[in-house]
């Protein structure tokens, strides 16, 4: 389902009233390498407001399945937060729970009013490398974009499956694998161990879920520019796309 920009920006606006959301935007932007989505921004608005991932799905997608916030969150939001954070304090952050989002950020001077946001007036900005030395860096680097998939830290099972995919894919070279099943059996978890454990076999791994896929044009558009590192390539044709 399509969100209009005006509705994402509206959404949550009520925390612009007690955080410093320009500054923290350009801070985990700066973390990121790049500026942060609409749907970052209003995820995050979302914790700032004091909303579970529960409460965020509720109001953003009308359900209570929060799958999709909780991904955006921990592959995303929550890494450029500890990142940011890190360099902030000098000191190792981690965030296991969205409960802590605001205590860490209000201790770092992100709230207004506060006595620590009065005395940091500093751009973290200066704490980071620019972004060309970030993109040299990810060219050395094995290419991988795991998109919104979930976390698998905590798999137990299904060993003979992934055995069998596992000699599918790097033995029988099979080019198409498909995981049927009924809702909720952990397709979708498979998957991602999956490409989790065989991700030093290939040059390239990209993950993604189409579940809330963005048209086809738009997501080959993407693909395109992460495989070639180049934010300019955008092709008109989908036949163009499919063919590089």
């Amino acid at each position: 389902m399509a969100i209009n920009s005006t509705k994402l920006e509206e959404e949550f606006f009520e925390a612009k009233n007690n955080w410093n959301l320009e500054r923290l935007y350009i801070d985990l932007a700066s973390a990121k390498g790049k500026a942060l989505t609409p749907v970052e921004k209003k995820f995050l608005r979302g914790l700032l407001c004091g909303y579970s991932p529960a409460e965020i799905a509720t109001t953003v997608y009308q359900s209570r399945s929060s799958s999709t916030v909780r991904v955006y969150l921990s592959n995303g939001l929550y890494k450029y937060m500890e990142e940011m954070l890190s360099v902030k304090t000098e000191l190792l952050v981690k965030i296991k729970n969205w409960s802590r989002v605001t205590q860490l950020l209000e201790k770092a001077g992100y709230k207004k009013n506060s006595a620590q946001f009065q005395s940091q007036a500093e751009p973290i900005t200066a704490n980071y490398p620019l972004l060309p030395d970030t993109v040299i860096k990810l060219d050395s680097a094995p290419k991988q974009d795991w998109g919104e998939a979930i976390d698998v830290s905590i798999f137990q099972g299904r060993n003979q499956e992934l055995a069998k995919i596992e000699q599918w894919i790097t033995v029988e070279r099979c080019r198409l694998v498909i995981l049927l099943g009924i809702s909720g059996i952990g397709k979708t978890a498979l998957s991602v161990r999956t490409a989790e454990q065989l991700q030093d076999k290939f040059d390239c791994v990209i993950w993604r879920s189409l579940r809330l896929a963005p048209p086809l044009e738009v997501l080959l558009n993407q693909l395109m520019q992460f495989l070639s590192h180049q934010p300019g390539v955008n092709l008109p044709e989908i036949d163009g796309s499919i063919s590089q």
